[in-house]
């Protein structure tokens, strides 16, 4: 901040009602009135919500804001839920470029919210805020509209008291930039609509608005003649999605999102409100022979009018350099001056290994044991084939990561395999964020190698700011380590990026269930569910059980499809009715069908306070490398074993933190 700036310093222009003033906040100017943030070069467009949202926090600097407060102050007229602050939030990150683990703008404040820590500044060529006449500016008057928020905020800036009582270095500055944040945030409150004013009624709920330059790849329509090229179809709308996604300014639904309405036949608005997208791109690929056609049309969502269409034919060798035409052409047709980052170009694959790597993807994503076998075959096959493509031996080194997390393979020769893979990716190609996502899976699950683990994932993060799963995983590491607001932060940047997809939701359910919101993590659970997650009525059951509603848990688990998660947990069940006959016949299956998963064994015993049984089981779980073992610090059945010294020294082995 300018020391030389004071109260004495020439008359400020004065700021006319409802005009607003750019600010500094830490790094980047913040200009209200065109929802933009810029830095450098650099311009980043907010949507509404989250400029509302930042300039309410500037307002506030250094002071920890509720969750409610969020609520009252930025969708005041709004039915929302806190899921709108965590998104907006998450949002906001990605927009500044925040580091979670680092942050240098917005710090979370376990279960009481969050705290703006960069310097707030006017521009340096205004003056001086404190020297703005409050007089100048309009605020609304108080009435029985206005919220308890609207109110506080109103006072705080009027009220002398509130102004003596600011303690800083730069003292009447220092006032001055937390007066301009308030009054930049009414202002701009006003400007969109949600701030209540007495002369008119309160605005209806609106769905939350596009990013101007967004889109969505829907899955594209096999219409080769004998429909067997399904693979072809959502691996050719999988990588435009990944390639568009390079796109600078331009905001892309993920994969597992946009696939979710895959044969459901909803409309082009319904697509829009659920993804807040501005366009969507939808078509169909048409295969005979060595031949293609693609034909594609991009539809403007606000008003349903398609804006560009195209059918591309070519052979089937040239698909490489077909995907980037088109990639380059729905670009145009949506911005001409959005340009798409190719910071590291890769060599065409050979178009054999890239057809089996696509073909492994598709029987992958069905994670069936036996369709989980079938991939690992055909990324081998595309690795042999091509035995310098570095994303084949990405996908092999997942999918030997799976088989091992899953126990369908022994733990030391899965992630052995694993291992390799994912290292012959990284030698290939050290640039490719599979490649360490895949190695710090094996780093976390099999060596338990924290430190290295979250290496590899930031790693991953870095090389692609768009992955999901980098996120995710790194959300896991943090829960393992009992970091739960880390994993928190995490997964609603998972969740934003990709809003249908239920990893995410499965994530936040284990961190409010270790937190005891379990109100909101019997909500992520059941909206999981709805999304086709398996084990989410186990889950709901774990919920219930916690909070002493044994006859609702009866009820939930018998609703599981899944099972082993049904006979895991059925025995507990079973207890806390009071049936011990039942329990012990359900444990009995358990032990004899799953006897290799033997974490949720030990749960069992604990749960009955049969310590030595629960310990026993434990040690074998550590020794097979169980995968549901590294949840083991925040556990809430094991919380009776924590006085017990076998439960540190079990931690000590697995290199937890205690």
């Amino acid at each position: 901040m300018n020391d030389n700036l004071s109260a004495a310093d020439p008359e400020p222009h004065a700021m006319a009602p409802g005009g607003v003033s750019a600010v500094r906040i830490g790094s980047w100017r913040v200009d209200p009135m065109l929802d933009e943030i810029s830095s450098g070069n650099k311009v980043v467009k907010l949507e509404p919500r989250s400029m509302r949202l930042l300039l309410y926090l500037a307002s506030h600097p250094g002071r920890v804001v509720g969750i409610d407060e969020l609520l009252g102050a930025v969708w005041p007229n709004l039915v929302v839920t806190p899921q709108s602050v965590y998104s907006t939030v998450a949002q906001l990150r990605t927009s500044l470029g925040d580091s979670i683990d680092v942050p240098t703008y917005i710090v979370t404040v376990a279960r009481k919210g969050y705290r703006l820590i960069a310097d707030v500044k006017p521009l340096e060529t205004g003056t001086p805020p404190a020297a703005i006449p409050l007089a100048h500016v309009e605020l609304p008057a108080a009435d029985e509209h206005l919220t308890t928020t609207d109110n506080a905020l109103r006072n705080t800036v009027a009220s002398p008291s509130s102004l003596r009582s600011a303690r800083s270095r730069h003292g009447l500055i220092a006032i001055g930039v937390i007066a301009i944040g308030l009054i930049l945030a009414v202002v701009l409150l006003k400007r969109e609509g949600v701030w209540p004013r007495t002369s008119l009624p309160p605005a209806a709920p609106t769905p939350a608005a596009a990013t101007e330059h967004s889109i969505a790849v829907l899955p594209l329509l096999d219409l080769s003649e004998t429909h067997d090229q399904e693979y072809l179809s959502d691996g050719l709308a999988e990588e435009l999605t990944h390639t568009l996604s390079q796109v600078q300014g331009l905001k892309v639904a993920a994969r597992t999102s946009t696939f979710a309405f895959k044969g459901r036949g909803d409309d082009i608005p319904a697509i829009a409100a659920r993804l807040h997208v501005s366009h969507v791109l939808e078509g169909s690929v048409r295969k005979s022979a060595d031949r293609l056609r693609i034909t594609l049309q991009l539809i403007q969502t606000d008003t349903g009018f398609h804006v560009w269409s195209k059918t591309y034919d070519s052979q089937h060798a040239e698909l490489f350099r077909l995907q980037d035409e088109v990639a380059a052409d729905v670009v145009r047709a949506i911005d001409g001056t959005l340009i798409i980052a190719r910071s590291n170009p890769r060599p065409d694959p050979n178009p054999d290994a890239y057809s089996l790597l696509l073909q492994g993807r598709y029987y992958g994503r069905r994670n069936t044991q036996a369709d989980r076998a079938r991939s690992i075959a055909l990324y081998e096959n595309a690795a042999a084939v091509d035995p310098a493509y570095a994303l084949a031996w990405a996908w092999l080194a997942q999918g030997y990561g799976v088989q091992a997390a899953e126990g369908w393979i022994p733990a030391e020769i899965g992630y052995d395999r694993s291992r390799r893979a994912a290292q012959r990716a990284i030698a290939l190609d050290s640039q490719l964020a599979d490649g360490h996502a895949a190695l710090g899976y094996v780093l976390e699950s099999f060596d338990w190698n924290w430190p290295a683990a979250k290496i590899e994932y930031t790693r991953a993060s870095e090389l692609d700011p768009s992955s999901v799963r980098a996120f995710n995983l790194s959300a896991h590491l943090a829960i393992t380590l009992g970091q739960l607001d880390k994993a928190e932060n995490f997964l609603r940047l998972a969740e934003e990026r990709d809003p249908l997809s239920p990893g995410p939701l499965i994530g936040l359910t284990l961190v409010f269930i270790r937190q005891g919101r379990y109100d909101e993590a019997a909500a992520v659970a059941r909206q999981a569910e709805t999304l086709g997650q398996q084990g989410m009525h186990a889950a709901l059951c774990e919920i219930l059980l916690l909070q002493h509603k044994a006859e609702s848990a009866l009820t939930e688990v018998e609703k599981e499809t899944n099972e082993r998660w049904r006979l895991s947990i059925l025995p507990r069940v079973y207890d806390a009715l009071g049936r011990r006959l039942d329990a012990d016949r359900a444990l009995s299956d358990l032990i004899d069908k799953y006897s290799h998963y033997p974490y949720r064994i030990a749960m069992v015993y604990a749960s009955r306070g049969r310590t030595d049984d629960a310990f026993e089981w434990l040690e074998h779980a550590r020794q097979v490398r169980d995968f549901d073992i590294m949840w083991i610090k925040t556990e809430p059945e094991f919380e009776p074993l924590h006085t017990d010294p076998r439960f540190a020294a079990l931690l000590t082995k697995m290199a937890l933190p205690l």
